[in-house]
């Protein structure tokens, strides 16, 4: 799943802003590298907190699969393929 923040941003460093209204402009090179640190901050991020998550998710699946539960162990691991992050 692709955080929809970090596709704002990537979006956001190849297009233009408006900046009074009916006006448009070009990103200055100061806007776009301050977006683009932006968006490898949130990148990182994204990979931190995904991890936990999806190998918690995971381990309940490999549970549920143990204790004879194989349709709530398939729910729970495309519930973690939905939080794994496709960079």
């Amino acid at each position: 799943m692709r955080n929809p923040y970090i596709e704002a941003l990537k979006r956001r460093t190849s297009s233009t802003i408006p900046c009074v209204p009916g006006v448009v402009r070009s990103l200055n090179m100061y806007e776009r590298e301050l977006i683009q640190s932006l968006l490898r901050e949130f990148e990182k991020i994204d990979r931190k907190f995904s991890i936990p998550v999806v190998s918690k998710l995971r381990k309940v699946a490999d549970q549920c699969e143990a204790g004879g539960h194989k349709g709530r162990a398939r729910m729970f691991r495309a519930l973690a393929k939905e939080f794994e992050v496709n960079l």
